[in-house]
């Protein structure tokens, strides 16, 4: 099902007309009320890790969206997607979804860790957790996996703290640290070929301005002209 959503959203983009004949969907009809601005449609980012859903991202899409996990395993991911993508004679990049805890100390960032789950009730975020439709999916259960392996502190390696999995699914864990430590994983996630992120932090807007004051200034993003949309 969803090869085919993605066959007929690239049909859309790059066709004047969408004719599709599939198992599950067949249409005929014009692509003119979704043609996006970008030439040949957005770029298309994936996540998951199930041989399956690695196998559909290799295919089809642009951007392979991880989450975190030690450096490591993140690793050995990259490079079993850049040889399933070879495979259909193609190139993709990786991006990285990961909640951020930044301070002007590394004492600040954990203590400020601590306190977010100073009221945690596991009982209840049990129940949260799995309100939501991916929390046994395998990308959640292996975030899970990681904390097991995580020290007193939640922490499964420097900097990174697995403790927010324990209350929501999806992205279990977080870069915590100083400005300069913040951008020194970045920087070896760049190094290692990850293009992408994906940022966040609780609460979302407060987190917001902290990385925007504390990180960002620091970080070599891409700059556009002032023409440009």
């Amino acid at each position: 099902r969803c090869g085919e959503v993605i066959e007929i959203l690239q049909q859309s983009w790059q066709k004047d007309r969408i004719e599709f004949d599939g198992s599950i969907y067949k249409l005929s009809m014009d692509a003119a009320p979704v043609k996006p601005f970008q030439e040949n449609g957005p770029l298309l980012y994936f996540g998951g890790i199930s041989p399956d859903s690695k196998e559909l991202c290799a295919k089809y899409c642009d951007v392979y969206l991880m989450w975190p996990e030690p450096e490591e395993s993140i690793y050995a991911t990259m490079q079993d997607m850049a040889k399933r993508a070879a495979v259909h004679d193609r190139v993709i990049d990786f991006g990285l979804r990961v909640h951020v805890i930044v301070r002007d100390t590394e004492v600040e960032a954990k203590e400020y860790a601590k306190f977010i789950m100073s009221k945690f009730d596991a009982t209840i975020a049990e129940k949260i957790k799995h309100r939501t439709q991916d929390s046994k999916s395998a990308g959640v259960l292996r975030q899970d996996e990681f904390r097991k392996k995580s020290d007193i502190d939640d922490f499964v390696e420097p900097m990174l703290w697995t403790g927010i999995g324990r209350a929501r699914s999806g992205c279990g864990a977080a870069l915590v640290g100083t400005p300069e430590q913040i951008i020194e994983k970045l920087n070896r996630y760049m190094d290692m070929g990850i293009r992408s992120f994906i940022f966040s932090g609780y609460p979302l807007i407060e987190e917001c301005e902290i990385f925007g004051e504390k990180v960002l200034p620091l970080l070599e993003t891409m700059k556009f002209s002032k023409n440009r949309l």
